[in-house]
Formats: C-alpha cells, sequence, structure tokens
C-alpha cells in the first residue's frame, strides 16, 4: 500500500456515518494518506491523495476525518446545489393517519401499474419491506423486493427484473437509495418518511435521473407529528431553493461518542 497515490471514497456521507464509520475508518488509517503539509507544487507525493465523493455534504464531515487525514487539508468541490432536491423533480405529501397508510400505498402503486409507470416504494424497516412486497404481489401488481437480507445475487435478479419491466414496483429499504441507477423509475413513494434529510435527498435521486422518465413524482406518506416537522422543512428549503442545512444523518451521534470518549480519558489521566 506504500505505492498508492489515490484513494477514492464513493458514497462518502454514507460510508462515514455511523452504520459503517469504525470500520471504514480502520481500514483508511492503513493507507498513507498525504496528511496536506506538504507543499501544493512538490513533484514529489510523500502519500496517497484521498477523494471522497457523495451526493450530499454534511457540514461535520471533515471532523469525522480526523483519525484519517488533517481536516485543514480538506478541499470542498461542490455544484451550486449541492443539498438541495431537484428542480423539476415535484414533491407531494399525503397527511394520513395510521389505518388508512396500507389504503392510500394501494391506490397510488396501482395507478402506476395501470399506466406501466415503474415505482420504487421505500420502508424504514427491513421487514416492512418484505410485506410490502407481498401485499402488492397478493393483490395483482408484480412487486420485487430488495433490502439487506436479500443474497447478493437475488438483489441483481430483483434490480434487472425492474430494469426490464417484468415488475413494476420495487420495495425496498435505504439500500436502495444510493448506487444504483434507477433512471427508468418515474415515481418514489416514502411509504415510511426517511429519519434524515440526507436521507429524503438520496430517495428523491432514484428518479428524475438524466435519460430518464419525462415525467416524475415523490410521493410521501406522513403521520407522526416528527414526521410533519420535517416536511415542513424541507417544503421551505424546495419554496426558497435553498440548500438544506441540517444533511448531517447520524455523523452527530459519532461525533458526540468521540468527544465522550476524549472527555474520559482526561478524566483518568
Amino acid at each position: 500500500m506504500n505505492y498508492l497515490n489515490h484513494v477514492t471514497l464513493d458514497e462518502a456521507d454514507t460510508m462515514l456515518d455511523d452504520s459503517f464509520n469504525e470500520q471504514v475508518t480502520h481500514f483508511m488509517t492503513k493507507f498513507p494518506i498525504q496528511d496536506g503539509g506538504e507543499s501544493q507544487h512538490s513533484e514529489v507525493l510523500s502519500g496517497a491523495q484521498l477523494t471522497l465523493v457523495a451526493a450530499t455534504s454534511p457540514r461535520d464531515l471533515t471532523k469525522i476525518l480526523e483519525p484519517i487525514v488533517n481536516p485543514d487539508s480538506v478541499v470542498r468541490v461542490s455544484t451550486p446545489h449541492l443539498n438541495q432536491l431537484m428542480r423539476h423533480v415535484p414533491q407531494r405529501f399525503f397527511r394520513i393517519n395510521k389505518n388508512t397508510k396500507v389504503e392510500k400505498l394501494m391506490e397510488l402503486v396501482k395507478n402506476d401499474s395501470h399506466r406501466g409507470s415503474p415505482v420504487i416504494i421505500f420502508s424504514n424497516k427491513i421487514k416492512t419491506s418484505d410485506w410490502l412486497s407481498l401485499l402488492l404481489n397478493d393483490n395483482g401488481v408484480p412487486c420485487a423486493n430488495l433490502n439487506g437480507t436479500v443474497p447478493s445475487a437475488l438483489r441483481q435478479k430483483h434490480y434487472d427484473a425492474l430494469m426490464s419491466g417484468e415488475v413494476k414496483a420495487l420495495s425496498c429499504t435505504d439500500l436502495t437509495s444510493r448506487g444504483l441507477d434507477t433512471c427508468m423509475v418515474s415515481h418514489v413513494i416514502n411509504y415510511d418518511f426517511p429519519n434524515y434529510i440526507a436521507d429524503y435527498i438520496h430517495r428523491c435521486g432514484r428518479t428524475g435521473r438524466v435519460g430518464g422518465a419525462n415525467a416524475s413524482l415523490v410521493t410521501s406518506l406522513v403521520h407522526k407529528p416528527w414526521e410533519v416537522d420535517l416536511v415542513q422543512r424541507i417544503e421551505y428549503a424546495v419554496r426558497k431553493r435553498e440548500e438544506f442545512h441540517n444533511v448531517n444523518a447520524n455523523i452527530k451521534r459519532i461525533l458526540t461518542v468521540r468527544q465522550q470518549k476524549k472527555e474520559l480519558k482526561q478524566v483518568q489521566a
């Protein structure tokens, strides 16, 4: 690894969040990352250049990088609309009660199915994703599921089924919100509203993609009080065409735990 010149971490916002941070940081510290103290004009590199690529950029991301690289050496390069929703994709929110949630979903998906429009349905839990897939198939809507418990070979098969039109619905968790080219999808439904704005942005990114459907739409089913608060923040940002100010996902918890460990060491010393 001493001969590495470049290290690239794709989907960096996810790979450095609470789910993968410990494992990724462990491996990244093994690489000879250049700390940024060397002259930028030096012809001889004393380490590898680190590149982080992500669709969202948490404000505290540089703090997360402290064990890997000098945060002061990190240079941000971003598009003008970073941490914003795509303006050509309408956002629709339905305020419903828990008892009518399934009924509303069936109405939406069947309308898409009759029009032949591919749809992705997001849930927050694997068991909900599996259950919705069974429910839709039982009600005449060909649907595949894609989540963390689906074996890799089947994941590809289910994704290909959506791509080929064999099924018109894909019931999934946030595993599908990143890294897949779903340009044929015209409708994204949030059956469960995401816990973080970053996840909402990534889910919305499954439709309205370059070379995809002409008409795209994101629909969210909202029924919990905390969801209403998040929706209002999203609506405000969309109307003002502003970036979201909190896309930190669960990075904040990592920083809190890290600070607590530092304070504990100071007390013990």
